[in-house]
């Protein structure tokens, strides 16, 4: 069934130095989520569609009151990608949604102030690709199932041996799609207060 995910700040932090300039944004300011999904491939996200249409039909109005465009980018697999275009995927993100998996080698493309949320399934949080998005300067979100013990429950996976890791990552991603919906505003105000620090530091060397 569904399970419901929480958003936490990444448990890896490194320090950010990075100085770039924010980017000039219009009177609609454009917000690009990319969602790559791992389909044909073990962990893949189950309602990696559902949270587009969502998305799309409840946060894009019609008339462009709001001042913000929500422009989506599913992607159902990596496979048979060139590298260039995993890259691309990556760098242009704003927001970037995607369950645990190779891909997030793509992570040292992202730009600096992105937004990402890894996926992670019960009992097999390998945190290990956070340190490429986070020296990208980018900002590390992680989803795991709610009222569950990610780090514990890892520990009891490892000490099942090869076989309790092959059996954790095997199955889809159930996250469900309302609950990462809800979670996006939180990684849209991290994103916009990073790229409003930066602006503010590169204004101070002039």
């Amino acid at each position: 069934g569904d399970s419901y995910y929480n958003p936490y700040p990444a448990l890896t932090t490194f320090a950010n130095d990075d100085r770039n300039s924010a980017e000039n944004l219009s009177s609609t300011m454009i917000i690009h989520i990319v969602i790559i999904d791992r389909q044909g491939s073990s962990r893949s996200w189950t309602h990696a569609k559902q949270l587009e249409k969502e998305v799309q039909q409840i946060w894009n109005d019609n008339d462009g009151s709001s001042g913000i465009y929500f422009e989506i980018t599913y992607i159902p697999s990596f496979n048979g990608k060139t590298l260039r275009e995993q890259a691309q995927a990556f760098h242009s993100a704003d927001v970037l949604i995607s369950p645990h998996g190779a891909q997030w080698a793509s992570g040292a493309f992202l730009r600096p102030c992105t937004a990402i949320l890894e996926l992670f399934p019960k009992g097999y949080y390998l945190h290990y690709f956070q340190s490429l998005v986070l020296i990208a300067g980018a900002i590390s979100w992680e989803g795991y199932p709610v009222d569950s013990d990610r780090l514990a429950e890892t520990r009891a996976t490892n000490a099942e041996g090869y076989e309790g890791r092959a059996r954790a990552r095997k199955p889809p991603i159930p996250a469900s799609s309302a609950s990462i919906r809800q979670a996006l505003p939180q990684l849209l105000l991290s994103s916009l207060q990073c790229r409003r620090k930066q602006c503010l530091d590169d204004s101070e060397g002039y």
